[in-house]
């Protein structure tokens, strides 16, 4: 049997070998793949549960990251749109369920699909303290 490149029956087992070999490391290569995408998979089932614990963590003030506008709402906070962009809204409030003593006003900022994902709180105003020395005390009270 002729075959191009082989120069001899020798050379035609010899390459007979090579590529059988060649079919057991492609086994070989696609178990290896299997073995990874099965990694993968339970990495990331492993990571989707741990934001989904995340997101039910209690944030600041009586509110939990991750609570929708309306939810926040029923808790009796007043909400006013003050901004927003893409899925991003930023609403201000003057109350919320577990207000602080210094706190003016708060801004929540909601994403349309994962709920509260950021508050800031504004204290009272503080005068005649230039050296920040009252209102750093105020913080370390809180």
């Amino acid at each position: 049997m002729a075959v191009a490149g082989v120069s001899s029956e020798k050379d035609f087992d010899f390459c007979s070998q090579c590529c059988s070999i060649q079919i057991l490391d492609l086994k070989d290569t696609k178990r290896k793949i299997q073995d990874h995408i099965m990694k993968f998979s339970l990495i990331s089932l492993f990571l989707y549960l741990v934001s989904s614990v995340a997101l039910a963590q209690d944030a600041a003030f009586g509110l939990k990251w991750g609570m929708s506008k309306e939810l926040v709402e029923k808790t009796g906070v007043a909400l006013t749109r003050t901004g927003g962009e893409g899925n991003l809204e930023i609403f201000r409030t003057t109350s919320v369920p577990i207000p602080v003593s210094i706190g003016e006003s708060y801004t929540l900022t909601f994403h349309q699909s994962w709920g509260l994902q950021k508050i800031i709180m504004r204290s009272k105003k503080i005068q005649n303290d230039p050296t920040g020395r009252e209102g750093k005390e105020q913080y370390n009270n809180l």
